[in-house]
């Protein structure tokens, strides 16, 4: 049955939802349901994620901590492509990590785009997928007459490892994104943070500190 996998109950805590739903099962999203078993509404994860955003204190202590300090990068998961490289070099990475993004850099290794699996959504003929990432995913008519690194191609959001878990999860509310990508201070990409990512550490912090506890209302 749905609520054995995909739904909730109106008025059930969030934070098992989190644990009891959304986590074990790779949600993105799950069905609300009324005492009779009818849906009302769905709960996503981005809605989470504006709740956080909207009533802050909800987060307690934890929205004062930094990423560094939750432990919300991957050390060692990240591998990166170049942005002059074959768009198709991004997606076979992604298929040997199993991952659904892939980050873009420059020739000195400064985040510069993205290639995730939405990129596909649209496309008839793959013949694209041969191209530069820069012509990919270029902004401009015109790419050949830029070098480059200087291609304008959309900036995916990213943060520090300094950035704290409450302006983290603006960031995200305010790109409307799953996924921000955590930069030195050169620029270059440590880690994708998802907002997966932070549920899990929130119904498993790496603390003493007490998860948060809210409820869907």
């Amino acid at each position: 049955p749905m609520a054995t996998k995909g739904a909730c109950r109106e008025g059930d805590n969030v934070m098992q939802i989190l644990r009891d739903v959304f986590l074990p099962n790779k949600l993105h999203c799950v069905a609300v349901l009324d005492a009779a078993g009818a849906v009302t509404a769905a709960l996503s994860q981005k809605d989470i994620a504006r709740f956080l955003f909207t009533f802050p204190d909800a987060l307690g202590e934890f929205g004062d901590r930094s990423v560094r300090e939750l432990r919300l990068l991957r050390p060692g998961s990240l591998r990166t492509v170049k942005i002059g490289q074959p768009t198709i070099d991004a997606f076979r990475v992604m298929r040997e990590l199993g991952h659904t993004a892939c980050p873009v850099v420059s020739s000195v290794g400064r985040l510069l785009t993205a290639i995730d699996t939405y990129d596909l959504r649209g496309m008839s003929q793959f013949f694209g997928l041969r191209v530069a990432i820069s012509f990919f995913k270029s902004q401009v008519p015109n790419p050949e007459d830029f070098p480059p690194d200087a291609i304008p191609v959309p900036r995916p959001p990213s943060c520090t490892e300094d950035e704290t878990l409450a302006a983290l999860v603006g960031r995200m509310v305010r790109a409307d994104a799953r996924r921000v990508w955590c930069i030195d201070t050169d620029g270059r990409p440590l880690s994708p943070v998802t907002l997966t990512d932070i549920f899990r550490m929130l119904a498993d912090p790496p603390t003493d500190l007490p998860p948060p506890e809210f409820r869907l209302v």
